[in-house]
């Protein structure tokens, strides 16, 4: 899973794994901004968005208070992204999650990572890296739970770098990645669309399926 060794001279790559990144819960209908006395007296005031440029930006951001969790995460960014001679705006990460194996179907093609393409059910959200250094029990990259980085902290989270996926590992989760994010819907297969540069002709549903979906069971 692993490689024996990192990179030298250090460097990010995709999948590799990083340890104690907060990621946000963020809760739009919920969120509390910070802001600066303004005017007014008792509790009828007037607040100014407190509005910061953080180190390394050209950009102003608001303050607000954000549920959320530090964990272990996964690097999502692919490697040409991540190269300091071609710096971003920002980079990706993924969260690690507790593998409980009671709760999931056809273990062993989660823990084999199996072909995302193929003909078996995978678990497309998932990628399994089993044990970390540090962590008790096993792990899973979950895709579905995201933030994003600075590329300002690139040394930062450099310095959280706890293991390095081997070349086939750092592959099987490229393209797992990207199965997630980019399979095709039922519908999209059925209109013909499951490739959208080579459309086919959509087809039809059986009489069945037609009668059971306008009898909605």
């Amino acid at each position: 899973m692993f490689a024996a060794q990192h990179d030298n001279p250090p460097s990010l790559r995709q999948g590799d794994i990083i340890a104690n990144v907060f990621f946000p819960l963020a809760r739009p209908a919920s969120l509390k901004f910070l802001g600066t006395y303004a005017s007014g007296s008792g509790t009828n005031i007037v607040l100014e968005p407190f509005v910061e440029t953080p180190q390394g930006s050209r950009k102003q951001y608001l303050q607000v208070i954000s549920h959320g969790v530090v964990a272990h995460g996964a690097v999502l960014s692919q490697c040409c992204d991540l190269d300091t001679k071609h710096p971003k705006s920002s980079f990706s990460l993924c969260r690690l999650i507790a593998f409980e194996r009671n709760r999931y179907k056809n273990v062993d093609a989660l823990i084999g990572n199996i072909d995302p393409w193929g003909s078996e059910n995978v678990h497309y959200q998932f990628f399994y890296v089993g044990k970390i250094d540090g962590l008790e029990g096993e792990y899973l990259a979950d895709f579905a739970l995201l933030t994003s980085c600075g590329w300002t902290d690139y040394e930062f989270i450099l310095r959280k770098k706890v293991h390095q996926l081997d070349n086939l590992n750092r592959n099987k989760f490229r393209v797992k990645l990207g199965a997630f994010f980019g399979r095709p819907t039922d519908d999209d297969v059925k209109a013909g669309l499951g490739n959208p540069y080579e459309p086919t002709s959509p087809t039809s549903a059986s009489l069945f399926t037609r009668i059971r979906s306008f009898l909605h069971i």
